[in-house]
């Protein structure tokens, strides 16, 4: 399981970063069956999502590991349908440790900025909910 003191060698070993290269992590808040951290780095800003086979806030509960593969399918699937660029940039996948390595879209560009700010054409919800 990856984490704030081992996500820098991770992904040196994954040749995102270099070993020399000096990064910030953090682990951002509010994910309850992931974790998912912050990476800010000289090579660009990443955002790294785990999925966990526990809930963090009750281990008794246990999740699909099947979620990483939906998701990995959902965000590869909207970029060929939607016309307007609203999923992250896949870095890379990691099948066997559930990670996903995405660029950071900045909070401007988060989807839920977009629909509030109405700059997202409303047609495309109807096209992410035949998925």
């Amino acid at each position: 399981m990856i984490n704030k003191n081992n996500l820098k060698k991770y992904l040196a070993e994954k040749n995102i970063i270099s070993n020399s290269e000096r990064c910030k992590v953090e682990e951002l808040s509010g994910g309850i069956i992931n974790r998912i951290f912050k990476v800010e780095s000289e090579k660009g800003n990443f955002i790294i999502k785990q999925f966990l086979d526990k809930a963090k806030i009750n281990k008794e509960i246990k999740l699909n590991s099947k979620r990483f593969f939906y998701e990995k399918f959902a965000i590869s699937y909207l970029d060929n349908i939607l016309n307007e660029k609203i999923t992250p940039p896949v870095v890379f996948f990691d099948d066997e440790n559930k990670i996903i390595c995405m660029g950071d879209l900045g909070i401007k560009n988060r989807l839920d900025h977009l629909m509030l700010s109405k700059k997202l054409d409303a047609t495309i919800f109807s096209k992410i909910g035949r998925i």
